[in-house]
């Protein structure tokens, strides 16, 4: 009976260091590449991680930030980053890294609404409702931009829809035209859109567009979304937002939570 106790508490050992749950385990690399600096932190798990580096630029209201390969020592991204969702710099206390995945660095603080704090680019797009956009046509002609609103889907036809828009509550319309050879790409290679600009605009697109009524036909998918590509004025004068298949974020309905 001994050793069966010695043998399960081995297993839940194993079990428990397996899962990640040892808080106590080292997991930093035994080599630190020569070009990563002394003051850069690393953070990650036993898949791995990177080193860490951010100042405090309070005037600025950013977070000068570089992450580095934690075997080969290269830049994997350089540049300013704030809080997700509060364009605001980081304080010092805030800065204790926990993972970079490409797109946000993780730090290990959970706000209020149970999600950890995050730092993106300050780069991310601000995105822009439909209603702004049919509303200054003439601005946006020609620019690369992400659109907000409630994508519908009829047959091989796609298109941005927003009610509400003008003294006359009229539905804005931007039709969609899915061309990889003519889309533009954003700079990261993703879409990734400013927190704080998205909650404030998705509530209001929600509120004056909702997903469905009693007459849309149930075949219809339609989904609230955000999509990145270059607007052009057709001939008839209507925009059209050439885009690529990977340049849209869905929100709700099974889809990314805001």
């Amino acid at each position: 009976m001994r050793h069966l106790t010695l043998i399960v508490l081995a297993g839940f050992t194993f079990l428990y260091m397996g899962l990640g749950l040892c808080r106590s385990c080292d997991y930093s690399p035994r080599h630190r590449p020569n070009s990563v600096p002394a003051n850069a932190v690393w953070a990650g798990g036993p898949d791995g991680g990177s080193y860490f580096f951010c100042g405090v630029d309070m005037e600025r209201g950013v977070n000068p930030c570089t992450v580095w390969n934690d075997e080969t020592g290269s830049v994997i991204v350089s540049g300013d980053f704030w809080i997700s969702g509060q364009d605001r710099a980081a304080t010092a206390d805030e800065l204790r890294f926990g993972w970079y995945d490409g797109s946000v660095i993780g730090l290990q603080i959970v706000t209020p609404e149970k999600r950890y704090l995050t730092l993106q680019s300050v780069k991310a797009i601000r995105p822009f409702t439909v209603c702004e956009v049919v509303a200054n046509l003439a601005v946006f002609s020609g620019k690369e931009i992400a659109v907000l609103g409630r994508l519908d889907k009829r047959d091989r036809e796609q298109e941005l829809v927003q009610g509400g828009c003008g003294e006359k509550s009229a539905t804005g319309r931007v039709a969609l035209v899915d061309s990889l050879k003519d889309a533009p790409i954003t700079p990261s290679g993703f879409l990734r859109l400013n927190e704080k600009t998205l909650h404030e605009k998705f509530p209001v697109v929600k509120a004056s567009t909702p997903l469905r009524a009693d007459s849309t036909p149930k075949h219809e998918p339609r989904f609230w979304a955000a999509v990145y590509g270059r607007l052009e004025l057709g001939s008839d004068r209507e925009p059209h937002l050439i885009f690529a298949g990977n340049m849209i974020n869905y929100y709700g309905q099974n889809h990314e939570p805001l």
